[in-house]
């Protein structure tokens, strides 16, 4: 009775009707005059115009630019009484960019509300991960938000609707997207309301406007009942976003929507809603502009209906490898049909409408979620719409931009996190080719999973959510069910299992049985036809693929979180997806850093902007880009574990290897085989094979012979290979670099030979004389090296800038012992003897301190070696007698280099920062970089810029070598100015608000040299499962480290 009554009122005159309606906090009215939702469609003029976007056609009229403006700041203050009438004066009032975000706009000085630390010009941007916006300050009453703090904003602006608008034609007012709640007014008269913020809401205003000026007034909420499903990881913004435009069709005849179904054999399936006496042929064209079907279909009688099936011969199919797109156009006109017989007169088209159709068929078999009979692997991530300016307002740019992103790391799959992107992504997706998982704006996290909360059932499984559930489900399926992109239906993301999303997910498979539906929260139950867990760690996730009585895949909806300095693990993941084939990968989380820039190198995050809102900190950094889309270091890793070519050695001696295509569509005809062959790490030999000679067909293996010769080579012998595009492909370029690997022929031989034949010296007796010295010696401990050594302050080192893995596994509490452990000297002494080298004297000298560390129950030995020439070999020892002690971070030592060190050369891992548990995506090489080069600017200052794997290093003046491998790093900040550990003053979160705009560079280089350091971890990032995996972390037990200074002449 209320949706009735609400209708009839939309035709009266109503001033003020803003301020008594209640629709914004109650769930069970959630749109009043809305039209339905519908496939993108836009009715074009004619032929002509519809081979253009849409924004140039006559019938298309913007609305986005500026609109006067007017903010309060809770939903119950007073608004300016007929703010909806056409003769209200707003010349005072601010302006508002329509698409725009409230938080982020400048204040009346000009001055960029992000450039301010506090800036409650029109609200501050809130992060929270969950709980509602409001957590920690108002309690959850459904379906009533907050009054509180609930921001109210009104637009205004004066339009001119062409003259041609007005007879006999329908006007249509398309708002993008909405947060959270919109009321409509045109020209003094209510017309509409709508929720759903991630979806489009129109609504018909032809009884309200006229030829000529037209008043349009919005009035938004902050917060309204549809908050309580709009509880997402992210920014918590208000505005409009998206595009904003009229159009106009005629008011008689038009197609209301159109959903397509096109199968890989070849069938068109054509659902049309007409509204009027129709004929529609419909056209279908390949991607050259080839007619390979058309047909004419009829609506007469107010039918209304028509379901056409064409049908095209061996089709070429769509698939994220090949996007492949034909081109429906269908052209309506007035019915002029008598029977099957077309009068000559064939009248001029009322619209014209236009589609991308892509073959594909869509299936779960045996166990399996497969494209055109495949089964596909996922290697996706979750994206977040959020552009570090805009916010929520996210250009096209950006969104081609995105999509080449993840073309050029091998990225195949994107999941829309946790809401349905703009439409034009989908059509991005649909020509550049993405395997998309549709998700729907449904999270009401803030409630959690279980059935009850202190003994009541869960709020978001009662009746109270049925509607909003089911509705923007629908919403999401009817607005996006035309794209090939999308193979799975997502219901949303971490609310609790129930009734509610049994009747959408049954919903979905009544309109459309072409695609799987997931839902993360049913566990692999009723309501999901695929498992898609959260963060499975790897043991869980093999227990399940190995499971013979699943009979249903597993593809992680969310796994490697990678938060800050992370991405670990992913190896080994991607080891069990290739192992099983039940598992099929998985979307990492997430796309990007959601940092919010506020000047040209510094991003905020939770909190930044305003102590006293509640927030999760820096919990919405975890991307793999940067905000600004710069790939953070653990980008590479994600693009060689998802990269397509495999090479494995078959007799490496005879230049023999085994290629294998995982493309399941593309043969490898397109690419070239570049190799190398690696001398210690010097490209002694090189060529390049074309593909095509192989006829390498998908999921197949081919053996090549690479045509080097080996010659007499001593010393580490490496074979690389790398795969690159021959020509132009989709966003990429000829020459762009899809895959790579090394393979060793003969390892590294680690014998020390240093200047002067030092290793030669027999040190036997010295050591002995030593020995005699230490017993009983007490004294300070000394560092001893000869004058002019420009390697200063050396001391042991356990611990390293925690990221923000360490902190979510609490190492700072676990490992904390190992920060600054208590060291206390026992023995010190030194003892130095001519020996000779050559025939020629020379002095030797040789300084031991031995220290007890009780804390850890261990015996530390710390011994200096003097030698000619300026040589000093360091050694250090950790002998424990204990047990059950925690993890160290690293094993190693910290030193000092003068300031102006900046150049360095190293053979190891390079060049991108890699750590232990992510760096096959780094090659080894011999690498010439700078000190300045070594910092990565994560969100939050923690742990950067190490190198795994080096064999020696050149800086400061010095070769230094070891008798195994080892890491380094070399930075301009100290290790204790990167570590949150170090910061005394309480957090507020757990965490300091830090960036690396606030750091202070230090008066010297710090090098840290480690036999061993800690993974950076990647399964989670807030608990246990955040530390690094068992095999990757630095185990409390015997430790020795060798070094040797060599002073480069």
């Amino acid at each position: 009775m209320k949706r009735l009554i609400m209708l009839a009122m939309a035709s009266m005159p109503l001033y003020g009707i803003g301020q008594t309606m209640t629709e914004w906090k109650d769930m069970e009215v959630n749109e009043i005059n809305r039209l339905p939702l519908h496939t993108p469609i836009f009715p074009f003029e004619n032929n002509e115009a519809a081979h253009y976007d849409m924004t140039v056609s006559k019938r298309f009229l913007s609305i986005d630019g500026l609109w006067k403006f007017y903010w309060t700041e809770n939903a119950d203050d007073k608004l300016p009484d007929g703010f909806m009438s056409t003769d209200f004066d707003d010349s005072r009032w601010g302006m508002m960019p329509v698409p725009g975000m409230w938080e982020l706009q400048r204040n009346t000085k000009g001055q960029s509300v992000i450039e301010r630390r506090q800036c409650d010009e029109y609200g501050v941007p809130v992060y929270v991960n969950f709980g509602f916006a409001w957590k920690d300050q108002y309690k959850n009453n459904p379906p009533i938000p907050p009054t509180e703090k609930n921001h109210v904003g009104i637009y205004r602006r004066t339009i001119s609707v062409p003259d041609g608008w007005s007879k006999g034609q329908q006007v249509i007012l398309h708002l993008g997207s909405v947060t959270s709640c919109v009321y409509v007014w045109i020209n003094g008269q209510f017309v509409g309301y709508a929720e759903d913020a991630k979806m489009a809401a129109e609504f018909d205003i032809t009884d309200y406007v006229k030829a000529g000026n037209n008043s349009i007034a919005l009035k938004v909420y902050r917060w309204s009942d549809g908050s309580y499903c709009e509880d997402q990881d992210m920014w918590r913004l208000t505005g409009i976003a998206r595009q904003s435009y009229l159009y106009m069709r005629d008011g008689n005849i038009h197609v209301e929507n159109m959903q397509l179904t096109a199968n890989a054999e070849g069938e068109l399936n054509i659902k049309a809603s007409v509204k009027g006496n129709a004929d529609i042929t419909y056209t279908l064209a390949d991607a050259d502009g080839n007619v390979v079907a058309q047909t004419v279909a009829s609506t007469k009688n107010g039918d209304g209906r028509q379901d056409v099936m064409m049908k095209v011969d061996s089709p070429k199919l769509w698939s994220a490898e090949t996007p492949y797109l034909y081109r429906l156009t269908a052209t309506v006109r007035k019915s002029v049909r008598q029977g099957k017989v077309a009068m000559l007169n064939v009248p001029a088209p009322v619209e014209v409408l236009t589609q991308n159709v892509g073959f594909r068929t869509v299936k779960m078999q045996n166990g399996q979620l497969t494209v055109n009979g495949k089964p596909i692997l996922i290697k996706g991530v979750n994206r977040h719409e959020l552009d570090p300016d805009g916010g929520y307002v996210v250009s096209l740019d950006r969104m081609v931009a995105d999509i080449k992103r993840m073309k050029e790391f091998n990225i195949n799959a994107v999941r829309t996190c946790h809401y349905p992107s703009d439409p034009r992504f989908y059509d991005l997706c649909d020509k550049y080719g993405l395997y998309v998982c549709a998700e729907a704006n449904m999270e009401a996290h803030g409630y959690g999973f279980e059935q009850t909360i202190n003994g009541e059932v869960n709020p978001a499984q009662t009746p109270l959510f049925a509607r909003q559930i089911l509705e923007r489900n629908q919403h999401n399926v009817m607005t996006q069910y035309n794209h090939p992109c999308v193979i799975t239906w997502s219901m949303g993301n971490e609310t609790v299992d129930g009734p509610n999303f049994a009747a959408a997910r049954k919903w979905i498979k009544s309109v459309d049985s072409t695609r799987p539906v997931q839902w993360h929260p049913a566990f692999g139950g009723d309501n999901t036809d695929i498992f898609c867990p959260m963060y499975h760690t790897h043991k869980n996730s093999e227990a399940y693929a190995a499971d013979e009585s699943k009979t249903k895949p597993i593809i992680q909806c969310e796994y490697n979180h990678t938060m800050g300095n992370s991405g670990g693990g992913l190896k080994e993941y991607w080891e069990l997806v290739r192992k099983y084939p039940r598992y099929q990968g998985g979307f990492i989380w997430d796309f990007a850093d959601q940092g919010l820039r506020v000047k040209k190198d510094t991003y905020y995050y939770g909190g930044d902007f305003d102590a006293t809102n509640p927030s999760d900190n820096n919990f919405n950094c975890n991307g793999v880009f940067h905000p600004d889309r710069t790939p953070q270091p653990h980008a590479y890793e994600v693009k060689y574990q998802y990269q397509n070519i495999w090479t494995k050695p078959v007799d490496l001696k005879k230049g023999k290897v085994d290629v294998y295509n995982e493309h399941f569509f593309c043969s490898l005809d397109g690419y070239e085989m570049r190799w190398q062959l690696l001398n210690d790490g010097h490209v002694v030999q090189k060529g390049s094979i074309d593909l095509a000679q192989f006829n390498v067909k998908p999921q197949e293996s081919r053996e090549v012979t690479l045509p080097y010769n080996l010659m007499n080579y001593d010393g580490e012998l490496i074979v690389k290979v790398a795969y690159f595009l021959k020509n132009d492909e989709v966003l990429l370029k000829a020459g762009h670099e899809v895959a790579y690997q090394q393979m060793t022929i003969l390892p590294y031989k680690y014998d020390v030979v240093v200047a002067g034949n030092v290793a030669d010296i027999d040190m036997t007796d010295l050591y002995a004389k030593l020995e005699r010295e230490l017993k009983g010696k007490k004294s300070a401990a000394q560092y001893h090296c000869p004058d002019g050594f420009r390697v200063k302050n050396i001391r042991p080192n356990f611990w390293r800038a925690l990221t923000d893995n360490d902190l979510g596994a609490s190492l700072d509490k676990e490992s904390g012992v190992w920060k600054k452990p208590q060291m206390t000297l026992r023995e010190s002494a030194k003892v130095s003897e001519n020996k000779k080298i050559n025939g020629k004297k020379v002095l030797v000298s040789v300084m031991r301190n031995i220290f007890d560390m009780p804390e850890v129950e261990a015996t530390f030995i710390q011994t200096f070696t003097c030698m000619p020439d300026g040589v000093v070999k360091y050694e250090q020892e950790m002998k424990p007698y204990g047990n059950n002690h925690p993890d160290m971070m690293r094993f190693g030592i910290l030193a000092d280099l003068a300031k102006d060190t900046q150049y360095m050369t190293y053979y190891g891992r390079g060049p991108v920062e890699n750590y232990c548990d992510r760096n096959e995506n780094a090659l080894l090489g011999i690498y010439q970089e700078t000190v300045d080069e070594q910092f990565f600017p994560y969100i939050r200052p923690q742990s950067t810029g190490t190198k795994t794997d080096a064999r020696w290093l050149e800086i400061g003046g010095y070769r230094i070598i070891s008798d195994a491998p080892f890491t380094f790093s070399a930075l301009n900040y100290t290790q204790a100015e990167l570590d949150e550990t170090e910061i005394k003053e309480p957090a507020v979160g757990g965490k300091h608000q830090r960036h690396p705009s606030d750091l202070h560079l230090a008066d010297h280089v710090e090098l840290s040299l480690n036999l061993a350091e800690a993974g950076v971890g990647g399964v989670e990032s807030w608990s246990k499962e955040a530390k690094a995996l068992p095999q990757y972390c630095v185990s409390y037990g015997d430790k020795k480290m060798t070094l040797y200074f060599i002073p480069i002449r």
